[in-house]
This record gives structure tokens, sequence and C-alpha cells, in this order.
């Protein structure tokens, strides 16, 4: 990864560097204010966000629920549109271990919160997490995305995906979430 990400203001026109606090491996920008991003750095598994175009940025502490597993491996990162009270959201999706199991899941984060929590989502009914032996255990979340309502509808979305080793069938599930 890199310490900056490049940011323009004129659609491209130019391009001016802005120094992160950390690697940038994937990085989302929210939809609707392009002076708030998210960017995490995959080697330590820490997400940042900047809320002011990148004049400074601040780590979101581990991605961890409280009394869940931390997150193993970050694969995607995203963030949200303001919802009807003014708040973003950053999701990041990958997997956590359960034992040597892989299981898939999706962290979220309120910035606006006072007292701002990482949740999951694959401890919720209906998520397609589970370490479940037909898969190997080699379960994942390759990528979230907001809905381009969110601000009306606070829908989340994630793939997962169930490897089922040594054969070459996967079971890919759509995840839809609502943070209503």
């Amino acid at each position: 990864g890199t310490t900056y990400v490049y940011k323009s203001t004129d659609r491209g026109l130019t391009w001016s560097s802005k120094t992160t606090t950390a690697d940038t491996d994937v990085i989302a920008v929210a939809p609707d204010n392009a002076d708030i991003f998210a960017y995490a750095d995959t080697a330590t598994d820490l997400a940042y966000v900047s809320t002011n175009g990148g004049t400074s940025d601040g780590s979101l502490g581990t991605i961890q629920e409280s009394g869940g597993a931390a997150v193993d491996t970050i694969q995607d990162i995203a963030v949200s549109a303001a919802n009807s009270s003014g708040i973003n959201y950053v999701a990041v999706s990958g997997y956590e271990l359960n034992g040597t199991n892989k299981e898939a899941n999706v962290w979220y984060y309120d910035v606006g919160d006072a007292s701002p929590l990482w949740l999951e989502t694959n401890d919720k009914n209906g998520f397609a997490s589970t370490s479940d032996a037909t898969y190997s255990g080699a379960n994942y979340s390759p990528a979230v995305i907001f809905s381009p309502q969110f601000s009306s509808d606070q829908v989340m979305l994630a793939i997962t995906v169930g490897v089922n080793a040594p054969s070459t069938t996967d079971n890919v599930s759509l995840e839809i979430y609502s943070l209503n």
C-alpha cells in the first residue's frame, strides 16, 4: 500500500496528494460528501476515516464488536451517504477466525456517534457466514456497498462466499442488511 491518497476537486483535471496515517490498500468516499473518506491498511487490519478532505484522519480502532472476534482479513471498505440524521457509516467486509475456520463478516461503524463502536452482521439472523463444514471453513465477504438510497432506506449490501474445497463449487450469497 501507499501512505498517501490523491484528491481532485475539479473532476480529475488536477490532483493533490494527501498523506495518510497508514498504508492505503482499499478506500471509499462518501457519495454525498467528498470530504468524508475511509481507507484500510490490510496488513494491520485497521481502518481510518477523514471527515475534512484528508487534512487529518484517525483510526477507527480494532474492527471488532464487543465480545465478538476481530477482523482477520479486510477485503473491502465502503462509506454511506448521510442518513436522515446526518450520520455516515463505514463498513468493512472480510472474515474473522473461529478457531481455524474463516467466517465471513461485515462490520459497520457510526462515524457521527458520540461513543462509536464497531458492530457486526454475522451474528444476525439470516446472514450467511457460518463456518459450515460443507464449505471447509473458507468463508469470506469480498465486497460491501451501501444502497444509493441509503439516506432513506439505510440498506447495506454484501457478498459472501463459501468455498467448497476440494471441489470447485462455491456458495455465493447476496446479503441485504438494514441498519434501521
